[in-house]
C-alpha cells in the first residue's frame, strides 16, 4: 500500500528483523539521499546524510547499525562508505578505499561489514570488523522462568552466572541458547530463584 515516502529513484532498501525500522537510499540527478522510517514504512523521515549518488545500505537486527555506500559524481562513478549506529540520524565516514560499491550487507549485531564492488579493476569483497558488544537483556518468562537474550553476535559469546561480584568465581552456563527468528536473539530460559545471581556476556 502507499504511504508517505516521497516519490525518488531508490536504488536499495534495508530492514530491521522486525520489519519496524527501514533505511532506503536514492539517486537524483545532482546526487542523493537517505530516508529512514521507524514505524513499518508509515512515515518516513530524512536523514542528515552526505548529498552522494547512493548505491546501497544494509541494517543490523534492530536497524540500529547501518551501512551504506555511494559515489560522488557521474563522471567518477567512485565513492565512500558510511555507517551509522542511531537508527541513521547520524552518518560518518571511515577509512574504506574509494570504489563504486554495488551492494552491502551487515551481521545481526553491526560488527561485521561486507561490501561488495562492481567496477573491473578493481573489483572484489570488502569486509570491516568492530568489536562486538552485545546487550544482555533479562525478563520474565513463562512458568516462572527468567528470559535471557541478546543478538546473535558477529562472535561467539558465552552466558555466565555468578553470585558474588567481588570473586572471579564466574561460572559458564552450558544451557544452549535457542535462534528466535523473529528478532534474531539469542534466548536462554533459566528457572526463576530467590537467590541474589549476576549475569554476564564473556566472548569466547
Amino acid at each position: 500500500m502507499s504511504n508517505s515516502v516521497p516519490d525518488e529513484n531508490w536504488w536499495s532498501v534495508a530492514s530491521s528483523a522486525d520489519g519496524r525500522i527501514l533505511t532506503a537510499v536514492y539517486q537524483t540527478g545532482s546526487g542523493g539521499g537517505i530516508y529512514t522510517s521507524t514505524n513499518f514504512g508509515n512515515t518516513w523521515m530524512p536523514d542528515n546524510a552526505p548529498n552522494l549518488y547512493w548505491t546501497a545500505v544494509a541494517s543490523s537486527a534492530d536497524g540500529s547499525k547501518l551501512v551504506a555506500g555511494g559515489y560522488i559524481n557521474t563522471g567518477y562513478s567512485i565513492g565512500p562508505i558510511y555507517t551509522s549506529t542511531n537508527m541513521g540520524v547520524d552518518w560518518i565516514s571511515n577509512n574504506a578505499p574509494l570504489e563504486h560499491w554495488s551492494a552491502m550487507a551487515d551481521s545481526a549485531d553491526g560488527n561485521k561489514m561486507v561490501a561488495l564492488t562492481s567496477q573491473s579493476p578493481p573489483a572484489g569483497i570488502f569486509t570491516a570488523q568492530t568489536a562486538a558488544t552485545p546487550r544482555l537483556n533479562i525478563a520474565s518468562g513463562n512458568n516462572d522462568n527468567l528470559a535471557f537474550s541478546w543478538i546473535v553476535p558477529s562472535t561467539n559469546f558465552v552466558l555466565e552466572q555468578n553470585v558474588d561480584l567481588t570473586t572471579t568465581n564466574w561460572m559458564t552456563l552450558t544451557n544452549a541458547p535457542t535462534l528466535n527468528l523473529t528478532n534474531l536473539q539469542d534466548e536462554v530460559f533459566l528457572p526463576g530463584t530467590n537467590n541474589r545471581d549476576f549475569f554476564r556476556l564473556v566472548e569466547q
